[in-house]
């Protein structure tokens, strides 16, 4: 199971439909936040600032409708919403929806990959945007976030977009290493997820500061070392 995506609210009045959805959600790598009412989805917005938004319609509560509207308002275009209907499935339906405000309109039912890639999709557009329209003016400062050596590293790696696999092959350690060092760095950014740790980073410069001149990373000892060892090996 993928984990860290970040935490998807999801505004369903139906407990039974809610819990399958979170299940996909859930397997998809989301931390689930429930609401039952709009008015509750609005408090758990504030307090758990998701990644992703998901609003249930159907024929008896269309309160989703004006919690989209009102979040739209307060978050602006950033944060990605989804509508999801298994009743209000017309063109003209889906239409309302993404004038409103919506980023996509599911119709239920759906096919689950295809609707986990849909959303993968909302959320990587989302940290790229947020991160380029907060990045600073060139020759700003870079903020370090008081990361050490090695988690300068990792950040670093994530803000190229490697996965926590590709980044321990680069630094020759262990992926759960990695895991441990991404948890403090999430904790030092005061973020809940890597889009937005690399979205602060961004914000903060790193995208335009010059390559420090450090240690190269273990990977690149390695290869110095075999390159070493083939001449010598070469030599008579």
């Amino acid at each position: 199971m993928e984990r860290d995506r970040g935490k998807a609210l999801v505004l369903c009045e139906e407990s039974g439909a809610g819990a399958a959805l979170g299940s996909v959600l859930v397997s998809a790598g989301f931390e689930v936040v429930e609401a039952r009412t709009g008015e509750e989805a609005l408090t758990q917005a504030a307090a758990e600032k998701p990644a992703l938004v998901l609003l249930d319609l159907d024929d008896r509560d269309t309160s989703g409708y004006l919690v989209c509207k009102l979040l739209r308002e307060r978050y602006g275009e950033l944060l990605p919403i989804v509508f999801l209907s298994g009743s209000k499935v017309e063109a003209s339906d889906r239409v309302v929806g993404l004038l409103i405000g919506a980023d996509d309109y599911v119709v239920k039912p759906f096919n689950a990959s295809e609707f986990v890639a849909r959303l993968r999709r909302l959320v990587a557009r989302s940290a790229a945007h947020e991160a380029e329209a907060a990045m600073p003016a060139r020759g700003d400062a870079a903020d370090d976030f008081d990361l050490t050596k090695r988690e300068r590293q990792v950040m670093a790696l994530l803000l190229r977009g490697l996965t926590q696999a590709e980044i321990a092959r680069e630094l020759v350690i262990s992926s759960n290493t990695v895991a441990t060092h991404i948890q403090r760095i999430l904790l030092k950014l005061d973020v809940h997820n890597r889009a937005q740790a690399v979205a602060k980073v961004a914000r903060a410069g790193w995208l335009e500061r010059e390559p420090s001149p450090e240690e190269p990373t273990p990977s690149t000892r390695l290869e110095e070392a075999a390159a070493a060892l083939r001449r010598a090996q070469s030599r008579p």
